[in-house]
């Protein structure tokens, strides 16, 4: 029996078709008056813009905008409207069995002297520094425009060792919660 306080998470929601180049093709042979076959194919492209979050794809972020307070106990997180959206992209392979989200919420404090910069998309690879781990692969297909501003923060290695998951754990950075949005308060 279903208790309403119970819900379901997986560990992830694939989209319908993966980022990338597709083909299909179509053959249908009649009979009728005569036998003939007829033949179609179409080129085409699913793009997932990892750079620049569609303005409503977020439902509800806690700690909300501008909140203020303790947070030390609570858990930050981020609802999208499109529960595959933490999927739409490969940019590693999978772990053991279990596919690795493309994003994920990092908690960095102003104490922890993030360096922030913003970046013309067209530059981002140029923004590289010899030496430092850079978190960019550039996509299959580009979807930004070149001036499209892109924010990037470099924190010290000994500070992402501390707080970012090993490779065997990226895999449960997001996960999926079956819940009716338009159920909610």
């Amino acid at each position: 029996m279903k208790d309403e306080n119970d819900f379901k998470l997986a560990d992830c929601f694939l989209p319908g078709l993966e980022e990338g180049r597709y083909h299909i093709s179509g053959t249908q042979t009649v009979t009728q008056p005569e036998e003939d076959s007829f033949s179609a194919g179409k080129d085409f492209c699913v793009a997932a813009t990892p750079e620049q979050m569609p303005e409503n794809i977020v439902f509800r972020v806690y700690p909300a905008d501008r909140q203020r307070g303790d947070f030390s106990g609570t858990l930050p997180y981020i609802v999208f409207r499109d529960a595959s959206y933490p999927w739409l992209r490969r940019w590693t392979e999978d772990t053991d069995g279990f596919r690795v989200p493309w994003l994920a919420l990092i908690v960095v404090s102003e104490e922890e002297q993030p360096q922030e910069i913003d970046v013309k998309y067209e530059d981002i690879e140029k923004s590289k520094e010899d030496g430092v781990f850079f978190a960019y692969a550039k996509p299959k297909v580009p979807c930004c425009k070149p001036d499209y501003v892109i924010h990037l923060i470099t924190l010290s290695k000994e500070l992402c060792q501390k707080i970012l998951p090993a490779k065997d754990e990226l895999c449960w950075l997001a996960h999926a919660k079956y819940v009716d949005l338009t159920d909610t308060e």
